[in-house]
């Protein structure tokens, strides 16, 4: 428990400064539960909820509840700053949910102001019962903290799934586009106890997005048998196309060399006014800088030395920032 714990809070740290870089990189907003939120909770006066989130701009986050027996609804919303971070969100309704299954949790994120029409990315918690009395123990399965939402479009998609069960379970993964459903993968067993379980999906390529959605559906046999089973959803999942992995001599022999003013920490790509995006690496491969729906990109953050700049076209530079 206390490895499980320290790979929690070291997955609730990497979240953030990962997705530090994704935001310059991908322009993307995320938000995630970074602590397990179980599908049996005992009615009580208010509720916790440690968030993360990654913001492009000022947003809302948003806790909402809402279904079961009587059709419920609860909800709070929270302001963020450009930027990203972990948040706990206390959720504290005026009126207590009935006992009783069927209850639908969602976290999302939006633009200031807006609403559920304007969610930009949002996790989901189907199936959640609320009962009298605490229970000691909950079956759980959930999508890895360290699931990217970026994709590359592929013929295959695995997902790591962690788990924490006290008898044997199936977990199964489907694809979604909005609500257009694309795939699903086998039913995969898992036994009691505690640990990771790979799931993949085969499918064709996907068409490049930001609307999928991944759908996370576990429980027993009997479960998925009568259709009881819980669900967990990420949505806001973008699909990007493959890119070309070249080798660096290749990208050299392709590259055309561009001059880049000594007194300039922009650098301009001819061809032209926009790319949907640029890319500048170094020698070793590595992607420095990324820029979207520009000619342009600044480069001031790079030290001396030598660099290419690939498009999305394809188009390949190299250029010396002196």
């Amino acid at each position: 428990m206390k490895q499980r714990n320290f790979l929690r809070s070291f997955f609730i740290i990497f979240f953030v400064v990962i997705n530090s870089l994704y935001t310059n990189a991908q322009g993307l907003d995320k938000i995630m539960f970074v602590k397990s939120v179980p599908v049996v909770m005992k009615v009580q006066d208010s509720y916790v909820f440690k968030v993360g989130y990654v913001a492009t701009a000022n947003r809302d986050i948003s806790i909402e509840l809402g279904g079961g027996p009587s059709k419920y609804w609860a909800g709070k919303t929270i302001k963020v700053n450009k930027g990203q971070g972990v948040k706990e969100i206390v959720l504290s309704p005026e009126n207590l949910p009935d006992f009783g299954a069927g209850y639908r949790l969602t976290l999302s994120i939006k633009p200031a102001g807006g609403d559920w029409r304007t969610t930009i990315a949002a996790r989901v918690i189907n199936n959640i019962e609320f009962v009298k009395k605490s229970v000691p123990f909950v079956d759980d399965a959930s999508f890895s903290l360290a699931t990217p939402t970026v994709f590359e479009s592929s013929p295959v998609h695995n997902f790591d799934i962690e788990y924490n069960v006290s008898k044997e379970q199936f977990v199964q993964v489907s694809i979604w586009n909005e609500s257009e459903w694309l795939a699903t993968s086998k039913k995969v067993k898992i036994n009691a106890g505690m640990g990771t379980k790979k799931v993949s999906i085969s499918l064709d390529p996907l068409k490049e997005g930001d609307k999928y959605k991944f759908v996370l559906t576990f429980g027993t046999q009997e479960a998925f048998d009568n259709k009881s089973y819980a669900q967990k959803e990420i949505s806001g999942v973008q699909i990007t196309k493959v890119l070309k992995r070249l080798t660096i001599r290749e990208i050299d022999e392709k590259s055309i060399q561009v001059s880049l003013n000594k007194s300039s920490d922009i650098l301009t790509l001819p061809g032209k006014s926009s790319f949907e995006s640029i890319r500048i690496i170094a020698l070793n491969g590595k992607t420095l800088l990324e820029v979207n729906n520009s000619n342009k990109i600044t480069i001031a953050s790079l030290p001396r030395g030598a660099y290419f700049a690939i498009t999305s076209d394809n188009d390949y530079y190299k250029f010396v920032k002196f």
